[in-house]
C-alpha cells in the first residue's frame, strides 16, 4: 500500500510540474527596460542584472518603523520607448503561437503645457497604441489587459508604461523543444558524416610523379 501512496505522490508531482508556467515579463517605465524570467511563483530579472542595482554597503542603521509599499511605475519617455520597441517586438514574434500573454499593460499619456501641443501629443499616443496593439492581437490570446490613454499639462513629453508577461506550461515547452532538439541532433550527424566522407575522399592522393597505370 504505501509503495502505491509513492507511486501517487510522484506522478502528482510529475503533474504539477507539466502544468506549470514558465515565460518573461517585458516591461518599460521611467526606470527603464525590464525584462524577467519567470517559474511558476518565482521571478529572476534578466536586464538590468543583479550587479547594476547593488549598491555600495552602507553602514547599519537602526530599524526604522514599517515603510510605506512601493509607488506604482510611472510611464517612461515615449522617445525612449520607441528606441526600445524594435528589441521588445523582436522578442514578442519569436515567441508568437507559442507562449499565452497573461497580462498586457499600456498606460500611454499626451504630454505638454499648451493645449494645441497637447492635442498633437494624443495624436502621436494614438499612433503608438496603434503600432502596438495589432501586433500583439494577431499573435496572441491577450488573458487580460488593462489598455487607457490620458492627457497631462505637467509632464513636458509623453510617456508610456508596457508591461506583458508571457507564458508557456512546461508540457508545451516539452512538446515544441524535443523536435528542435531531435532536428538540430539529425542536422548535427549529417554534417559530421558529410565532413568525414569529405575527409576520406582527400585523404587518399596519387604519389607525385607516379604512373596511374601502376597505381591503379
Amino acid at each position: 500500500m504505501t509503495a502505491l501512496y509513492v507511486v501517487l505522490a510522484l506522478l502528482a508531482l510529475i503533474f504539477i510540474l507539466l502544468i506549470l508556467r514558465v515565460g518573461v515579463v517585458l516591461e518599460y517605465s521611467d526606470e527603464g527596460f525590464l525584462l524577467e524570467l519567470i517559474v511558476g511563483p518565482f521571478s529572476k530579472r534578466l536586464h538590468p542584472s543583479d550587479d547594476e542595482k547593488k549598491e555600495p554597503k552602507r553602514e547599519k542603521k537602526p530599524p526604522k518603523a514599517p515603510e510605506k509599499p512601493a509607488p506604482e511605475k510611472k510611464g517612461g519617455a515615449m522617445s525612449g520607448f520607441q528606441e526600445i520597441w524594435a528589441f521588445i517586438k523582436k522578442i514578442i514574434l519569436r515567441l508568437r503561437r507559442k507562449f499565452r500573454m497573461d497580462e498586457l499593460i499600456l498606460h500611454v499619456i499626451a504630454a505638454g503645457e499648451d493645449p494645441v501641443k497637447v492635442a498633437l501629443s494624443y495624436g502621436g499616443v494614438s499612433a503608438a497604441v496603434g503600432m502596438i496593439i495589432p501586433v500583439l492581437e494577431q499573435n496572441f490570446n491577450i488573458k487580460k489587459r488593462d489598455i487607457k490613454s490620458d492627457f497631462s499639462f505637467e509632464l513636458k513629453e509623453p510617456s508610456i508604461f508596457f508591461r506583458a508577461k508571457l507564458t508557456m506550461a512546461v508540457w508545451q515547452v516539452i512538446y515544441v523543444g524535443l523536435p528542435a532538439i531531435r532536428d538540430y541532433i539529425s542536422l548535427k550527424r549529417k554534417k559530421e558524416g558529410g565532413k568525414e566522407e569529405k575527409y576520406g575522399q582527400a585523404s587518399y592522393r596519387r604519389p607525385h610523379g607516379s604512373n596511374p597505370a601502376q597505381h591503379p
